[in-house]
Order: C-alpha cells, then sequence, then structure tokens
C-alpha cells in the first residue's frame, strides 16, 4: 500500500488511499514561512498538502535547530507520538514556504489501524522510514563534494514536490521548473556547507547555462538534473537493505491521545 520510493532528506510519502484519508477527514490550514507547526496542533497529525515543512531536534544549549528533515506534499510533518513514542528530545516543526496543511485528530487514524492491516503497517513503520531518508541524507553528505549535495537536494526536492516528475527527467524538455524552496541558509545547514558555497555554485550554474531565474521560478536544465538523479539511484536501491535492519512491530502501539 505504502509508496516506496524514498528521498534523502525527505519524509516518506504516503499511499494514495492514505492520502485520500487525509484529505477526506482533515481541517485544512494555510501556514506562511516561519509558522510554527507542532505547538499549536499538538494532539494533532500534520499532513502536507503543498509546500515545503520542516522538522529539527533542538540544541539543548543554543536551542537552535540541528538534524533536519524536510516533509513534502503527501507526507506527514507531525505525528506527535500517534505512531510510536517519541524520545523526549526537544524538536520544532514550522513551515518552510507557504504551505496548506491538513490537521487530522491521531485517533481517527488509530482506528482505521485497527481494522486495516496495510494501513497498520503503513503507520507503523512510518518512522522507521523516515529515520531511512535521513540515513540517506547522511550517507550524500559523506560522500558527495556540495555542488553534488546541493544537485541531489534540488532532485530530490523536485521529485518530493512534483509526483511523476521522473520521465520528465528522461523526456526531450530543455529546463524543468523547481518548486518553491527553502532559504539559502536552512539548505546549506541541511547539506553541510555555507550559504556562500550555495552561492557561489549557483552563480557557477548559471554561468554554464544550468540554472536560470526566469517568470518568478527558478529553473535548472534537465541534463543536470538528470545526471544527479542517476547519481543518487545507487542510493536508493540501498533503502531494502536499511530498512531491513531496522525491526518494526506488527500492531498499532496505541499510546495515550485525546479522543
Amino acid at each position: 500500500m505504502q509508496n516506496s520510493e524514498l528521498m534523502p532528506w525527505f519524509a516518506p510519502v504516503l499511499s494514495p488511499e492514505m492520502m485520500r484519508v487525509m484529505h477526506n477527514l482533515g481541517r485544512r490550514l494555510t501556514l506562511w514561512p516561519g509558522d510554527a507547526a507542532g505547538r499549536t496542533w499538538f494532539n494533532h497529525v500534520v499532513f502536507v498538502e503543498r509546500g515545503f515543512l520542516a522538522q529539527a531536534l533542538l540544541n539543548p544549549g543554543s536551542h537552535s535547530p540541528f538534524m533536519l528533515t524536510l516533509s513534502g506534499p503527501g507526507s506527514f510533518a507531525v505525528t506527535t507520538n500517534a505512531f510510536s513514542r517519541l524520545d523526549n528530545l526537544p524538536r520544532k516543526y514550522w513551515a518552510l514556504t507557504q504551505s496548506e496543511i491538513l490537521t487530522v485528530n491521531p485517533s481517527i487514524l488509530l482506528r482505521l489501524a485497527e481494522v486495516d492491516a496495510g494501513w497498520n503497517h503503513e503507520l507503523t513503520s512510518y518512522h522507521m522510514r523516515r529515520a531511512v531518508s535521513e540515513r540517506l541524507g547522511l550517507m550524500v553528505c559523506h560522500v558527495a563534494k556540495p555542488e553534488r549535495r546541493l544537485g541531489v537536494f534540488l532532485t530530490a526536492a523536485l521529485v518530493s514536490a512534483v509526483k511523476s516528475v521522473i520521465p520528465k527527467l528522461e523526456s526531450s524538455n530543455t529546463w524543468i521548473r523547481l518548486p518553491a524552496l527553502p532559504s539559502r541558509k536552512l539548505m546549506a545547514s541541511v547539506i553541510s556547507c555555507s550559504s556562500a558555497t550555495i552561492d557561489q555554485i549557483i552563480r557557477d550554474w548559471i554561468a554554464r547555462d544550468l540554472f536560470m531565474h526566469s517568470s518568478g521560478a527558478l529553473w535548472m536544465r534537465r541534463t543536470e538534473l538528470l545526471d544527479h538523479w542517476v547519481w543518487l539511484k545507487p542510493f536508493l536501491q540501498m533503502q531494502k537493505d536499511i530498512e531491513q535492519s531496522v525491526a518494526v512491530p506488527d500492531t498499532m502501539v496505541m499510546p495515550d491521545v485525546e479522543r
């Protein structure tokens, strides 16, 4: 039932069946960049319909965010303790771009999981699959140079935001429009480099006619995105091995939630 493709740094996309549940039952809200998404709906699951949200641990000394994971369209941004008990580490959830979200009381999803084994597995495995995405991001940062990291990040953001985009990368389109992206500072934090490095890489891409700003949007050469996608694919093929190394419970943990 669940979508099998994971992207580094980006939370897993839900199955079409689970997305329909969220669309049918969720309360729709609009967030603007910087708006908090965790504290306001503490007892609710937050689903992203459009835009990007971030989750980060907070540094206990400075309260600055680190170990970021992004949530794009079709994924959960906040799950609270609905599907598994989180540790007690402080977390922050906020919108990176203008975003449309849907909020649902987790007790509704728990009831669905009780009667459908497929939904049960998708929900109980969600945190594990999100951890796999985080690990893929760490692997990319470890082995790739900054230009490759940024290219892979933009490719992953595109795949996370635009469904069925891979055929376009393999077609004859010259330019591909990128989705609305987080700030350079946040991207630099995710891919472990400086904002100045990102600025230099973009200047180089523009000089090589690989990147441009036009009609109020950012565009990248299809061939350049395809090159980053091809480079990334061997890492994505490691997904099953990583998932098999993490045990997933067969049944839903029933935490204390507001009903």
